[in-house]
């Protein structure tokens, strides 16, 4: 994440996709509350029959870069319901 100052400089740069962040996350929270914690989704993903949106964030699993994906499952209301982390596909660990 990124950090700017109010001159529009960047002051910091911040790894905010890390397992002790995931664990913040708790059912209830909201997309905005989400989104402050992990930043910007890599992809958004809404399922109208189930219905559920699904933000999914890249990130480094054991040092392996882009791996894994992170997922937060918010309901149609907009509430943050679960998390879930997938294998992205030809990334499998060796």
């Amino acid at each position: 994440m990124f950090d700017f100052g109010p001159d529009g400089r960047l002051r910091a740069v911040t790894q905010v996709l890390t397992a002790e962040n995931f664990a913040r996350l708790r059912p209830g929270m909201t997309k905005d509350e989400t989104r402050r914690l992990l930043g910007k989704p890599t992809s958004i993903a809404v399922y109208a029959l189930k219905p559920e949106e699904v933000w999914s964030w890249h990130w480094a699993d054991g040092g392996y870069p882009g791996d894994a994906m992170f997922n937060a499952h918010f309901s149609a209301d907009g509430v943050l319901v679960t998390t879930s982390r997938s294998e992205v596909p030809g990334h499998e660990k060796p």
